[in-house]
């Protein structure tokens, strides 16, 4: 966890416009990703950057303004969280989850 806390330091620090976030929390254990989401999402608050954040982790997702699945490298859906003010509509194709559907895009803005 010490090392994805730095590292997001270090992706803050030069303010990005946009940063993108790979399976952030992917190894860690359920107490230290909580903690790796929390700064992810102060971060990216005080900075007004906006987020991209690629995972598998549900709980993460719904922290986000927006998400965005894919399978087979299409988007199967869009949807709003109702996390942020934008008024994103679901649209395309079924949103479930299947075992070949890939990592789910989010994105949440500061």
């Amino acid at each position: 966890g010490e090392q994805q806390r730095v590292a997001l330091a270090r992706a803050f620090i030069g303010r990005p416009r946009i940063l993108f976030a790979d399976e952030p929390t992917g190894n860690l254990d359920a107490e230290t990703s909580h903690r790796v989401e929390d700064l992810l999402f102060d971060l990216n608050a005080e900075a007004g950057t906006a987020l991209v954040v690629v995972t598998h982790d549900p709980d993460l997702a719904a922290r986000t303004e927006r998400v965005l699945r894919l399978r087979g490298g299409r988007l199967v859906s869009d949807e709003a969280t109702g996390r942020g003010d934008e008024g994103v509509g679901r649209r395309g194709g079924e949103g479930g989850r299947g075992g070949t559907e890939r990592p789910t895009v989010h994105a949440a803005s500061g």
